[in-house]
């Protein structure tokens, strides 16, 4: 059977760091709610940002571990976007993740910029 890969900046949830703990929430987003149902059907796998920078390799673990529970495999280095909702996504990211903006416009909370998407490769 064919199986979906949806890559995108974000996951369809998002993980929350609490004083004691992490929490899984669902993210806001079109993307996620149009998307959302077929990323957990046939073997579909979501690829994305969890919202977090992980503080170990143990916490790191523990997150895919659960994300990957709900069809979800997180990535935690990489952003690419290209309108400014996805400038909160380039800021939330450690320092030496990679972040590339695409569009005309110039914006600087991404530490790369390409004019269009044919130059995203």
């Amino acid at each position: 059977m064919p199986r979906t890969l949806i890559v995108s900046n974000r996951l369809p949830s998002r993980v929350l760091r609490t004083e004691d703990s992490l929490t899984f929430q669902p993210s806001e987003g079109g993307l996620e709610t149009g998307l959302g149902s077929i990323s957990r059907t046939n073997n579909n796998v979501w690829v994305g940002w969890p919202g977090l920078f992980v503080q170990d390799e143990a916490e790191q673990a523990y997150v895919t571990e659960q994300l990957q529970a709900d069809s979800m495999a997180p990535v935690f280095t990489l952003a690419v976007g290209d309108d400014c909702t996805d400038e909160d996504t380039f800021q939330g990211l450690p320092a030496g993740a990679y972040t590339v903006r695409v569009d005309l416009a110039r914006h600087l909370a991404a530490r790369y910029h390409v004019d269009s998407p044919a130059e995203v490769r």
